[in-house]
């Protein structure tokens, strides 16, 4: 049987909200990850991307990692990835150090490479009767790339493809590429970047993306998923489960402000706080309209330091969903919906249809959560869309 480990964006260096001791859950979670396969005795592992957070991680960070895989390396676990958004920088990836001293294979690596004649040749490695290839996890012409893509397979019992993009399916209105984009051929598609755990089928095969191993936002924190990373086994059949992790405790809590006032919203918020023992995280997402004064006048301070009491580690109060006490002019849009009013507003200003379509592209966006990759793809989605409707 063949058995190994597919984990992806385990960002390791990152924190929330500026704690030390976030730092120090994504390398708690990146080291129960590692303890777990070595004591699955597992073949090897595929990480698909953002080993890292940054290009140039801290030296604490770094010795942190080379312990982690010398761990693997000791038992024989062979470590095998690509470079993530997170992990390459103007003058490469950390990766590229890792893989010369032995500790990892980079199947991003240029080697793996070939152009000719208009294709991309792709190459990979065949370990314990498995053939790895993959693709690093760049932005710049990706879907160009993936379209002259070309495996060259070895002889193996199982092929998997190991790639750092969004598909479609897992995102249709922001995505790197379209699933059917994928290269075909392979039995197992390991996705990274998507931070939600998501699964489909492509050509009779799986696309597993395992999420993120820790929070990396507020948004992830909504999410209410078990962190973890999958264990993939084959043998007669391909099959693969969740193998969880313990990272730190979310408590996300919406809670119904419409008709108080700043000072009842701030009550409001500190009974629903209770004594907590494991320092989790907790999110106040506050929705609903004012009865009077601003929601900015609401201590978030305050909020912060009873948490913090009440042993908590951090709490993150959200008011974006909080509006001021109504207007005149809200009194006269009470029954529309918004999407209504912004059709409205915009075609008094003399929009077109297909320009409509390209604004309330952009609207969505608005106030969205988003890491840099993703503002950078937003972008090059909406710049594409516009060429595509106005035929530049």
């Amino acid at each position: 049987m063949i058995r190994f480990a597919h984990v992806a964006d385990t960002h390791l260096g990152a924190s929330n909200f500026k704690l030390e001791e976030r730092e120090q859950d994504f390398l708690s979670a990146f080291q129960q990850f590692i303890d777990k396969c070595v004591e699955e005795k597992l073949d090897f592992v595929v990480h698909s991307g953002d080993v890292f957070d940054m290009p140039k991680p801290k030296n604490r960070i770094l010795v942190f990692v080379v312990e982690q895989l010398r761990k693997l390396k000791k038992e024989g676990i062979p470590f095998f990835t690509i470079p993530g958004s997170h992990d390459t920088g103007v003058d490469g990836t950390f990766l590229t150090v890792l893989e010369k001293v032995g500790l990892l294979t980079n199947l991003g690596n240029p080697r793996y490479f070939e152009k000719k004649d208009g294709s991309i040749t792709l190459k990979g490695e065949v370990c314990k009767n498995v053939f790895l290839a993959g693709m690093p996890g760049r932005r710049a012409g990706i879907k160009d790339v993936y379209r002259v893509l070309k495996p060259e397979f070895q002889e193996a019992k199982l092929k998997v493809f190991v790639f750092h993009h969004t598909v479609s399916d897992a995102n249709a209105f922001f995505p790197d590429i379209n699933t059917s984009l994928l290269p075909k051929g392979f039995d197992y598609y390991a996705g990274g970047h998507w931070h939600k755990r998501f699964e489909t089928v492509f050509n009779n095969a799986p696309i597993v993306y395992p999420g993120s191993l820790e929070n990396c936002d507020i948004r992830e924190m909504n999410y209410g998923q078990r962190k973890g990373f999958f264990i993939v086994e084959f043998d007669e059949k391909l099959k693969h489960y969740l193998e969880p992790i313990k990272a730190r405790r979310v408590e996300w809590v919406e809670i119904n402000c419409n008709g108080l006032n700043p000072e009842e919203v701030e009550k409001k918020c500190r009974e629903k706080m209770v004594k907590a023992s494991d320092k989790p995280l907790l999110v106040l997402k506050l929705k609903g309209r004012l009865s009077k004064g601003s929601r900015s006048e609401i201590n978030k301070s305050k909020l912060l330091e009873l948490a913090i009491n009440e042993g908590y580690l951090h709490a993150h109060t959200s008011t974006s969903d909080l509006s001021n006490p109504a207007t005149d002019l809200d009194l006269t849009i009470r029954n529309k919906s918004v999407e209504t009013i912004e059709h409205e507003y915009l075609t008094k200003k003399g929009f077109k249809e297909n320009e409509l379509e390209i604004a309330k592209k952009i609207i969505n966006l608005l106030g969205k959560e988003m890491r840099p990759s993703e503002i950078q793809t937003a972008q090059k989605t909406i710049a594409e869309e516009v060429e595509k409707i106005f035929e530049i």
